[in-house]
């Protein structure tokens, strides 16, 4: 093991670290061929080491200690084969855990939140996911908190055998890739940010501000299903007519912090909800609901659709309807999206079923929003301090979904399979409060309801939207059609102005600007992209540079398997 700072083979107890392994790519010798480990807050305590032997020899050191690993989930099914081949025993809770145990809180879709193990009897080590704090790449993190490391490239590809000596870029490498993520936490730390996810952050933060607990009571679980059942994401569209057309000169304008601006202006549900028979009928004590519909209908013309079958019983589930004449469509609309679901198609038969309505309020969010906003504002356009620009903008984008946190949930539990690969089974569902899931369904309805309608105001120059985004055909007439200013919440500020551009699918669009290509493509990732030209960006281009992870003796590998763009389905 080599020290960097001090060359001793131990770092502080009681301490949080960042960690790193980097690994084979040989799915017959998969293993840890070097780690780095660093302290956060004193990232010259900097610790490069050969495998993951040493790396839990350094672990039996550092007593009670956390440790964030960037993308857990493929670092951590290196530490789960180990802990399973060495002798240690997996436990389903913590306070039962005994010395060589250990925990997972992995969810039913994989996604990796925490490793706890009992390393001795009296310390725990606790691992962590630092991409749930900090969702970028490292090489952005280094970026946008301004740190002077950056992440650097080496050879994965590269053979290294058992006790190989890392060069000297290599051990740069590894270092930095701990130490820029370690100074980025250890400011969101210094912002009383520790939570285990940007979202439990935000979360926390606002229930600092708000007598919580009295305006969001926890409501019955059958009462939060049925809500849950209105909540969409963002409005990701494109015209037909633009399809795979080749697109002169464009306008791209964004809005201003989009879903702060509507927890900021627009009115928004408290309380315990009151639920009606039949159809909605004017409260002014509950101006909000959520409807539930049978319906049938069919675009306007020189509208735009609004409605998805979520269910996917009688239309894709990504797919945004037309028309459904043959067999009415169920649907759970908020008043937001129930209004703009009438403006844009017409009705041929509707029953209205049933519904939750709500009080409404203004000003819930307003210490949030304008707290965060003004540390956003004030270290914005080379002014202050650029991480705290980034902290603040992950606390003003990441509340509102929090509020729809899953309350039907599964564990899967690692296992060791015979033929020596990590396996998983789910565990039974498990029910947990709601947070308060209407508050997300509206903030969202309002959010779409906004880029909706802007993008109907531009109908004829309208291309693609994608969530707080309109892609235009150059129009002078177009920034009168739209509120611009360039830092307003809830208004919208120009972008970039392409030369030409091609739609293809949602998410995945080619655009000049600057005479540079932007590529926008949904499993594209960045070695494919240096693939594209605009000639071959089209339906049928493919790449064998696409990376799949896989299971394997040892941990996991990246597997390098085929990528092709492929036509939409309504594609003719």
């Amino acid at each position: 093991m080599k020290n960097e700072k001090n060359n001793s083979t131990c770092i502080d107890t009681n301490k949080s670290y960042v960690a790193d392994f980097e690994t084979t790519t040989n799915e017959n010798d998969c293993r840890v061929w070097c780690f780095s480990i660093s302290e956060i807050g004193q990232e010259e305590n900097t610790i490069v080491g050969k495998d993951i032997t040493e790396f839990f020899n350094i672990l039996e050191t550092l007593g009670n200690a956390n440790i964030y690993f960037h993308n857990l989930k493929f670092d951590g099914q290196f530490i789960i084969y180990y802990l399973l081949t060495h002798g240690y025993k997996h436990y389903d809770n913590s306070k039962k855990m005994g010395y060589k145990g250990f925990t997972t809180l992995i969810s039913h879709l994989g996604v990796f939140y925490s490793i706890e193990i009992k390393i001795k009897k009296h310390n725990k080590i606790k691992i962590f996911d630092s991409y749930k704090k900090l969702p970028f790449s490292v090489h952005n993190i280094s970026k946008a908190f301004n740190i002077e490391e950056i992440k650097g490239e080496i050879d994965y590809k590269k053979h290294r055998p058992i006790g190989y000596e890392l060069d000297e870029n290599e051990i740069n490498y590894v270092k930095n890739d701990t130490i820029i993520v370690s100074k980025a936490l250890n400011k969101q730390f210094h912002q009383g940010l520790t939570k285990m996810t940007i979202g439990s952050d935000a979360l926390n933060s606002f229930k600092s501000m708000c007598d919580f607990d009295k305006l969001f009571p926890i409501l019955p679980l059958e009462i939060d299903d049925f809500i849950r059942k209105s909540y969409r994401g963002g409005w990701t569209y494109l015209n037909p007519k633009w399809t795979n057309k080749n697109i002169g000169k464009m306008e791209v304008y964004d809005v201003n912090s989009l879903y702060p601006s509507r927890m900021r202006y627009c009115l928004l549900p408290y309380d315990t909800p009151i639920y009606y028979m039949g159809k909605y009928k004017k409260d002014n004590k509950y101006p909000l609901y959520i409807q539930h519909i049978l319906v049938s209908f069919k675009l306007k013309r020189g509208h735009l659709p609004t409605i998805q079958d979520k269910k996917g019983f009688l239309f894709n589930s990504t797919e945004y309807i037309s028309e459904c004449l043959d067999e009415p469509l169920e649907l759970y609309l908020t008043s937001v999206d129930l209004e703009l679901f009438k403006k844009m198609y017409n009705i041929y038969f509707i029953e209205y079923i049933d519904g939750y309505k709500f009080k409404g309020k203004y000003d819930m969010f307003n210490e949030y929003i304008d707290f965060w906003n003004k540390i956003k504002m004030e270290n914005s356009n080379g002014h202050g301090d650029t991480s705290l620009r980034t902290i603040a903008k992950l606390m003003l984008n990441n509340l509102y979904g929090k509020m729809a946190t899953q309350v039907r949930t599964r564990r899967k539990i690692p296992y060791l399979k015979e033929e020596n690969i990590i396996g998983y089974h789910t565990t039974d569902e498990e029910i947990k409060d709601p947070i308060y899931t209407a508050l997300a369904s509206f903030i969202t309805a309002y959010a779409r309801d906004l880029t909706i309608r802007n993008a109907l105001n531009c109908y004829k120059n309208f291309v693609y939207a994608d969530t707080d985004s309109l892609h235009l055909i150059y129009d002078d007439k177009n920034k009168t059609k739209l509120e611009i200013d360039p830092v307003e919440l809830g208004k919208f500020k120009h972008e970039s102005s392409p030369t030409r551009a091609r739609f293809l699918r949602a998410k995945t669009y080619i655009e000049e600007i600057d005479g540079k290509l932007e590529i926008k493509c949904a499993g594209m990732n960045d070695e494919i992209k240096k693939q594209v030209t605009w000639d071959n960006f089209r339906y049928g281009f493919s790449s064998n540079l696409k990376r799949k992870p896989k299971n394997v003796a040892g941990g996991v590998i990246i597997e390098e398997i085929p990528f092709t763009i492929t036509p939409p389905k309504c594609y003719n």
